[in-house]
């Protein structure tokens, strides 16, 4: 077995297929990310936001998070993500045009780290 510059584990040619198993193994522990979908209360600044906290142990550094989220309505919103560390992050919506919105929104993150 080798590894990526970036540190995932692969199968080389001269490992043997029956251990197969256990290098899709290596890769899946190696990869780590999390997924989620909250409701979020639209705001003028992105003050409320709800924390997503990740499971336990699951990152041991901060993960890089994207978030993104679905407006349906003629005002221009935007979701995003802050106060990340290796335990939550925090997701938000707010206005592009800086007025008070009524109403939530899904935001949806990804969180994700590599070895």
């Amino acid at each position: 077995m080798a590894t990526t510059p970036n540190g995932l584990p692969y199968p080389v040619g001269t490992d043997r297929v029956m251990d197969g198993d256990d290098a899709i193994k290596a890769l899946a522990t190696a990869l780590r990310f999390y997924v989620a979908t909250v409701t979020v209360t639209l705001t003028a600044t992105p003050t409320t936001a709800v924390v997503v906290t990740f499971p336990a142990g699951l990152f041991t550094t901060i993960p890089v998070v994207v978030a993104s989220m679905t407006s349906t309505g003629a005002t221009a919103w935007k979701g995003g993500a802050n106060a990340v560390s290796a335990t939550s992050c925090q997701l938000f919506a707010q206005s592009n045009s800086g007025s008070a919105g009524s109403g939530t929104a899904p935001v949806t993150c990804i969180a994700m780290s590599l070895p």
